[in-house]
């Protein structure tokens, strides 16, 4: 059965088992003109913008390494550190909806569900319009066995969010529960509208159509489950039971050996499994994900000094989890801290060579600390995964138009960008491109576009009045 677990947030711990690795050198070099910082994605700058200062000096980001857990004792302070730096989280925002959710996910993940269930209760106190909140009370009460309880809570969440993940199929299960079949295809037939290749409500419809004897239409769902899903084994176990009702044995008879071999394979993955190891990992990516809630919380509070060691801290419980190295990444852009914002953007590229948007960011940062050739690499790379999306383009053609090089492809470069999304900044390249190469004839009209799309941009207007001069 395929439960949603309650929304997770974050958390920081202290600095055990630590070993610090050495990041890579920062790279001292003032950035060329017009580079804005800002969450994600740079705003366009134009050939006489006003360079912005940036750090002279930044040192590599150093991150911790924490050793794997190889004990329980391990886990345990592991436990305890998390616990504390939740507390400590809502000691310094008390009443915070936000701190008392991070604090019930702790517990959760802990196995204490009475306290996991007060602070959740809490926090709706406090901010009652959680509709994520009323499914978390669901849950718990369906795995209680208050059923009756569960349908309530699950209602209240749907009449705060109808379209919340889930909720409709786990609430029909609680309805089934309690012998309410055609209620509970009711529900179902919702969730099916929000997600026609749920496995798990097709499954469900097709058990509650099995209850209400209608076997046709269970068959239907059952095969339905089985077509997103092969390897479900309670599927093929429910189209074996309708289908035997039905007397067609062979077919029956088929569906229940592959649930036999379906179950016989999973209790042996089971018994394969390095258990201990498995639970030992899980608990430092989860400790890790705490860390990074926690010091959103303290960022959005207007601590960002605590913010970043809290994800440095999660980056070296769960060096694999891309979050934080973006947390940072935009924290450092935000300083201004171009260098460091670098380092982490690299560190995203590791782990996701398929992203283009970390190329994209890798290659503005690149080119605004001097580095053309990674620049260019960088943005190339972009055009190559994304060539569907404009900004590769157009920033590749940015860069030529810097270094005075290549400007018929810079134009080229920049009218892909245009076709493909007809938006201020795309316009302004273009008009610079063909500007830069004595068109201004045509430089002109995707200028005065770029003005009517952004008539603030005080760049974008300068280039206009230039071009208008020529003429």
């Amino acid at each position: 059965m395929k439960k949603p677990l309650p929304t997770r947030h974050a958390s920081p711990v202290t600095g055990r088992r630590l070993l610090w690795l050495g990041g890579i050198a920062a790279l001292c070099l003032a950035i060329s003109a017009g580079l804005y910082f800002v969450r994600g994605s740079f705003q366009a700058s134009g050939p006489r913008s006003p360079a912005l200062p940036m750090n002279a000096t930044e040192d590599p980001v150093v991150l911790p390494v924490e050793a794997p857990l190889h004990s329980e004792q391990e886990v345990r302070a592991l436990k305890e550190e998390e616990i504390s730096l939740a507390r400590l989280l809502l000691q310094d925002f008390p009443d915070n909806e936000v701190a008392l959710v991070i604090m019930a996910n702790v517990f959760h993940r802990h196995g204490n569900a009475i306290e996991s269930l007060k602070f959740r209760e809490r926090a709706l106190e406090v901010n009652p319009d959680r509709a994520d909140l009323y499914a978390s009370l669901a849950w718990y009460a369906l795995q209680k066995g208050r059923f009756e309880e569960a349908v309530t809570h699950y209602g209240k969440a749907l009449a705060l969010d109808p379209r919340l993940p889930n909720v409709h199929s786990t609430m029909a299960e609680a309805l089934m529960q309690l012998g309410r079949h055609e209620e509970a295809v009711g529900v179902l037939h919702q969730a099916l509208r929000l997600a026609p290749k749920s496995s798990l409500a097709h499954y469900l419809m097709g058990q509650a159509l099995l209850q209400l004897e209608d076997y046709e239409k269970a068959v239907d769902h059952y095969r339905e489950a089985i077509k997103i899903e092969p390897t479900y084994a309670s599927a093929h176990y429910g189209l074996a039971t309708v289908c035997g009702r039905m007397s067609q044995k062979t077919e029956a008879a088929k569906h229940m050996d592959r649930f036999r071999a379906l179950a016989a394979e999973s209790r042996r993955d089971f018994q394969n499994r390095k258990r201990a190891f498995d639970d030992f990992r899980d608990m430092q990516k989860n400790a890790a994900i705490t860390h990074i809630n926690v010091g959103r919380m303290y960022r959005d509070q207007g601590q960002p000094e605590k913010a970043e060691r809290l994800f440095k801290q999660a980056a070296g419980l769960d060096p694999q989890n891309v979050t934080c190295f973006l947390e940072l990444a935009s924290l450092y852009e935000e300083r201004k801290q171009a260098a460091r914002s670098l380092q982490m953007r690299r560190r995203v590229r590791d782990l996701q060579p398929s992203s283009a948007s970390s190329y994209l960011m890798i290659g503005i940062l690149s080119a605004h600390l001097g580095h053309m050739d990674d620049a260019e690499e960088a943005f190339r790379a972009m055009v190559t995964l994304a060539p569907a999306k404009p900004e590769g383009y157009r920033e590749l053609a940015r860069l030529y138009l810097k270094l005075g090089k290549d400007l018929a492809q810079a134009r080229r470069l920049s009218e892909k960008a245009v076709s493909l999304e007809a938006s201020a900044a795309n316009y302004f390249v273009l008009g610079w491109a063909c500007d830069a190469t004595g068109d201004s004839a045509m430089a002109l009209p995707a200028l005065k576009e770029a003005v009517a799309l952004d008539p603030g941009n005080q760049t974008y207007v300068r280039l206009l009045h230039s071009v208008q001069l020529k003429r």
